[in-house]
């Protein structure tokens, strides 16, 4: 394993303490390199080699030490794909964040290649009586610098770029998590032919920290880093008689969108194992409740049991294991809404096209509010108990939402379930269709048939039932039905705040309003859907978002008017309550009863795949179009025309019941 060493005097060194740290690739979690601690005897012997480089170096004429600037910053844009692997590497920033992180420690570089101007001097003649006054710029001698693993190219480069053109020699102590960049530069620095021992790189941890603050020839000390770490930092240099400056508190913020959420990216990928829910018998649960009952209520156990250990876990002490049960309340959370969503279907039969309608527009507002609902009651059950005195309010919480589990399963008693035997019965027929390509039959060939019908019979069912030409219509139509208002929901919080618009209009208009009406009108979408049909729905639906759409175009050629936005608002959530309401019927009525589970949820997934991936470029097309956001809502506006087309071709060849 690569072992990091020191770089004092112009070359590596090794130093005398034994002491090492790990550096971790975090792509990984793995180690993939050791770095060498110094002890507080390294320290100031690479002090004492500065010390010596400064006194020939702090004579070198400005001119001089601007021109290495000059080569150093070549150096760097020759070399800056291999630094910013680097960060990269042992950071884990992506590369085009490590690679701009860079660049703006190259701007600090840039500076210092203007030294020999910066560092004039001022005189003013006779400010006193027989008195002129003037200033001299002198450099100080060793100085320092400790930064934080957070940028490890950017931060340093705030710092020994100035120190060294100025005249000074410089001890860098980088982040003992991420070293290797500060070794780097410190090796283009020789290159661009920077005297030996002016620029020297020790990696440690407190001690060599320590060692800088109490060391009395190092003149100046500066500090990027947490505020704590900061105090400690002036309080001991100051007591020491440096300059100091000590930068603490700052933040890094960092965005995560939903779609990028580890716990949501579940759902999208849920059709991967749908086929063993349309398989799979539950031992004992199966036979005593039935098959879809019996999935439900495993995943209501784990979900239970994983609430239970949350109680016990100290998210400070165990955030791995604490993040690790999230992923796993969220693996069976998805794996149950497969499985309520097919009990829902084949609870209805398949001729009955406005029953179908109005499970979908059931399913839709219970899902929201038992989302909005469950939010709202776990928020208030913690604030009640943290108001109580309870220290662990949230475990406390926890167990509340436990209680919640099991008296929904009580609920789920009342289900009937019907159709196991027909639905085993047709897998089982399909199982003979591959078996019967095999001349013998023996356990291999009946574990290669069961995974074959398990992960091709949804796919060959769907194909056969409607067709290869109306199947690829069907998923292409899936496919891109929702994209414009994907587009639209992406940037809309960003276009609400350009056009004036305050977090609180946004809240009250956008998110308060915004689930009364998505509940309300996915009501009366489902009653428009058993009234008008699905496939009128749909076209309704499809037209009702693009107008929308539109209205956010003429709100933004607009003056700022708060009731044009909440007139935008409030269509855009009817639009997406009836287009939700009759999507989830439409997709509902194509699936085959004997996969229930499998093609639903690989349909659902396929729909949310379109709105995803497409999507995800909404802001570089307002970047295109120079910020024009009317155009730019034109195009969402236009973009649902192709799925319409679609299903305007395949309307009279879909086997739907529209009773």
């Amino acid at each position: 394993m690569k072992l990091i060493e020191h770089f004092v005097g112009g070359k590596i060194i090794p130093g005398s303490s034994d002491k090492k740290g790990k550096v971790f690739n975090p792509a990984t979690g793995e180690q993939e390199k050791q770095v060498r601690l110094a002890s507080s005897s390294d320290l100031d012997q690479a002090v004492e080699i500065a010390k010596k480089a400064f006194e020939t170096w702090s004579l070198k004429p400005s001119l001089q030490r601007a021109r290495i600037m000059f080569k150093f910053k070549e150096l760097i844009e020759k070399n800056s794909d291999e630094l910013t692997q680097l960060i990269v590497s042992e950071h884990g920033k992506v590369y085009e964040d490590a690679k701009g992180s860079l660049t703006r420690g190259l701007e600090v570089v840039e500076f210092a290649c203007g030294i020999p101007h910066l560092l004039k001097g001022e005189f003013s003649e006779n400010v006193g009586t027989d008195v002129d006054s003037w200033s001299m710029r002198q450099p100080l001698g060793v100085v320092a610098g400790i930064t934080p693993f957070n940028f490890p190219a950017m931060v340093p480069m705030w710092m020994f770029p100035i120190a060294i053109a100025c005249g000074n020699t410089f001890i860098l102590k980088p982040s003992e998590k991420d070293p290797s960049c500060a070794i780097r530069l410190a090796e283009l620095l020789k290159e661009a032919g920077l005297p030996d021992g002016v620029f020297n790189v020790v990696n440690g941890d407190k001690e060599a920290v320590d060692a800088i603050l109490n060391n009395k020839d190092i003149k100046a000390v500066s500090f990027v880093g947490s505020t704590p770490i900061a105090k400690y930092i002036y309080e001991n240099s100051a007591k020491n008689e440096k300059r100091v400056q000590a930068l603490g508190g700052a933040k890094n913020h960092l965005v995560v969108m939903p779609d990028c959420d580890l716990d949501g990216a579940v759902y999208a990928f849920n059709y991967l194992w749908a086929p063993l829910i349309d398989r799979i018998q539950i031992p004992y649960l199966t036979k005593k409740i039935g098959h879809r009952r019996g999935w439900i209520v495993l995943m209501q156990i784990i979900i239970l049991l994983s609430l239970a250990l949350w109680s016990l876990l100290n998210p400070s002490e165990n955030l791995a294991l604490v993040v690790s049960v999230g992923l796993i309340i969220a693996i069976a959370s998805s794996t149950q809404d497969i499985t309520v969503d097919a009990l829902r279907i084949e609870q209805i039969g398949e001729n009955e096209g406005k029953s179908m309608a109005a499970g979908a527009a059931m399913a839709v507002v219970g899902w929201w509010t038992g989302y909005k609902l469950g939010g709202v009651l776990s928020l208030f059950a913690a604030d009640i108990l943290q108001n109580i005195g309870f220290e662990n309010y949230w475990q406390l919480t926890f167990l509340i939402l436990g209680i919640l589990v099991i008296l929904m399963n009580i609920g789920l008693m009342f289900i009937d379930e019907s159709g196991n035997l027909e639905r085993q019965n047709q897998q089982k027929e399909n199982d003979k269709l591959i078996s019967s390509q095999f001349k013998k039959e023996n356990i291999f060939t009946k574990l290669i048939t069961w995974v074959a019908g398990t992960i091709s019979g949804p796919i060959i069912s769907f194909f056969k039932k409607n067709s290869f030409s109306i199947a690829l219509g069907i998923l292409g139509f899936v496919f891109l039905f929702k994209v414009g208002e994907a587009f639209l929901g992406r940037m809309s919080i960003i276009f609400y705040k350009e056009i004036g618009f305050s977090k609180s209009d946004i809240a009250i208009y956008s998110k308060t309003l915004g689930w009364i009406t998505t509940v309300t009108f996915t009501l009366l979408g489902g009653l428009f859907v058993i009234r008008s049909g699905v496939l009128k729905a749909m076209f309704f639906a499809g037209v009702m978002m693009a107008s929308t759409n539109l209205l956010f175009s003429v709100l933004a050629w607009s003056d700022k008017s708060e009731f044009l936005f909440a007139i935008a608002v409030i269509f855009d959530d009817i639009a997406a309550a009836f287009a939700t309401v009759a999507f989830v019927a439409f997709i509902s009525m194509l699936v085959d009863r004997a996969y229930t589970a499998t093609q639903y949820a690989l349909l659902a997934s396929i729909g949310t795949a379109g709105r995803t991936t497409l999507a995800s470029s909404s802001g570089a097309l307002v970047d295109w179009l120079n910020g024009d956001w009317g155009i730019f809502f034109i195009l969402t506006a236009l973009m649902v025309i192709p799925s319409l087309i679609i299903l305007w071709i395949m309307k009279n060849k879909l086997q739907l019941s529209e009773k």
